[in-house]
Formats: C-alpha cells, sequence, structure tokens
C-alpha cells in the first residue's frame, strides 16, 4: 500500500491507522484527497525511518530507548481508551447528576465592598484607610440606605472598593459553588432571590451583596462535564488495577547517575 525503501505498510495496516486517527486529526484530512494527504504523511516516515535504520541509529541507546517508551506509550493510550469506551447510559448520568445537584446551583448577585487596612484590595488614590470598624459602619450606613430606597447600582458605582463590579453596578454575574471566597459564596447561595445580606467579613474587606436570582443547571447542561468525570474516573480506577498487576519500582539509587 505505502513503501519506501525497505520499509512497506499493507493495505490492512494502513486501514487500521486511518480508523485508528483521532476525530480531530482525521478532520485535518477530510475532504477530497484526504486519505492521500495521510498516505504521503506516512511514506514520509516511513522514508525517514528506512534512512534511520540504514544508519543504525535504532541500535544507539537513546534511540533504543526512545522507541521502548514510545512503544509502550502507544499500548497505554489502547488500554486507557478501552476504559474510556465502556461510557455510562443516559440513566447513570441522570442518577449522577441527581445525587450530586446542588454543585451545579449558581445564583447572580452584586455587591458593595469597603475595604479596610491590610485589605488585599488596593486603594484608592487619596482615600482614607478605614480600621475595621469604620469599614463596617461606613457598609452598615450604605445598608441603610439601600433599604430606604436609594439605588444599588449607584451606590456601587459611588462607593464600591471594587472598582470592577462597581462599575458594573456592582455585578458579579452568575457564579456556582467554589468560584467565590467561602465566607461570600455561603452568604449568597444562603438568600432568597433579591434579598440583601448584612455585612459579610472577608479578607477583602466588608462586603453587602443582594441576590438576584439562583438557578440549578439542568442535566443536560452538565451532561458533558458528568461523561468526562465519568471517564476520567473510569481510567484512573483502570490505571490502579493495572498498576497493583504490574507493581512499578523505582530504584532511586541510580536517578542521580542517570543525569
Amino acid at each position: 500500500m505505502v513503501t519506501a525503501g525497505s520499509v512497506s505498510l499493507s493495505r490492512e495496516e494502513f486501514i487500521a491507522l486511518w480508523e485508528g486517527l483521532p476525530e480531530q486529526a482525521k478532520a485535518q484530512f477530510s475532504g477530497p484527497g484526504g486519505q492521500k494527504r495521510f498516505a504521503e504523511q506516512v511514506g514520509e516516515i516511513l522514508a525517514l525511518s528506512a534512512e534511520a535504520r540504514a544508519m543504525k541509529l535504532d541500535e544507539q541507546a537513546k534511540v533504543a530507548a526512545q522507541i521502548k517508551l514510545q512503544t509502550a506509550q502507544v499500548l497505554a493510550q489502547n488500554v486507557v481508551g478501552k476504559a474510556v469506551e465502556a461510557g455510562d447510559s443516559e440513566a447513570e448520568l441522570k442518577k449522577a447528576y441527581e445525587a450530586n445537584s446542588a454543585q451545579y446551583d449558581t445564583v447572580a448577585a452584586r455587591h458593595i465592598l469597603i475595604r479596610f487596612k491590610g485589605s488585599q484590595v488596593p486603594l484608592k488614590e487619596g482615600q482614607k484607610d478605614l480600621s475595621e470598624a469604620e469599614a463596617l459602619a461606613k457598609l452598615q450606613d450604605i445598608r441603610k440606605r439601600v433599604g430606604a430606597g436609594e439605588d444599588f447600582a449607584a451606590l456601587a458605582k459611588s462607593e464600591s472598593d471594587d472598582t470592577g463590579s462597581g462599575a458594573q453596578g456592582g455585578s458579579l454575574g452568575e457564579f456556582g459553588r467554589g468560584q467565590m471566597v467561602k465566607a461570600f459564596e455561603d452568604a449568597a447561595f444562603a438568600l432568597a432571590d433579591n434579598a440583601m445580606s448584612e455585612p459579610v467579613r472577608t479578607q477583602f474587606g466588608f462586603h453587602l451583596i443582594q441576590t438576584q436570582a439562583h438557578k440549578r443547571k439542568s442535566f443536560d447542561e452538565v451532561k458533558g462535564q458528568l461523561q468526562q468525570r465519568s471517564r476520567q474516573g473510569r481510567v484512573q480506577s483502570v490505571v490502579d488495577e493495572i498498576k497493583k498487576k504490574n507493581p512499578v519500582t523505582i530504584n532511586e539509587a541510580l536517578l542521580d547517575k542517570a543525569q
């Protein structure tokens, strides 16, 4: 099928190579003449490998070790591939979703931040470096002003020390679990829609949080994540089981000599 010097690849071997290509790689050879382009690349590799053998490069220790490792990598990838092929049924994925559905909760919220001495938020030019007590008192006053009818977004723009969100009326957009510091996350998720928190202290300062909407991502929205997580779990299980059957040992006393 493809020959270069003394090295050749049969039709069956070529088809096996073609069918084994990852979809992303196969896409590079899509369209008319795609298989021919692939065959030309294979032929070039065969030609170079034939020359390498003629030069006896495969007998060099460094090259022989690389060939040995690459062979092992191909075999390892195929073992892992077997684990990935299994896949989970729709019912199994839905069961995993229902068992952990809370982790797919999100909340849209906005906040006003008042920093204090030692905060990780930079002090604005000309701004007084408030103590914790002063920062808390300022935020409590802002909370009263919002409660009395002043616009939260306008106050965020004029008063918040989080200048990024402040320019957006305090908006932080939609976020999920693990994306904010814990004290802030706990307060935001505990609030009802359109409710406002008491001052919440974090390393950034004191926050006044107002939630806008809670949401739980649907099964269809997170199905891809569930499949990926399941694949990773199956692969790790296979690797752990195989390592038990084929224990890995490393002679650490020889490592320095390999440098």
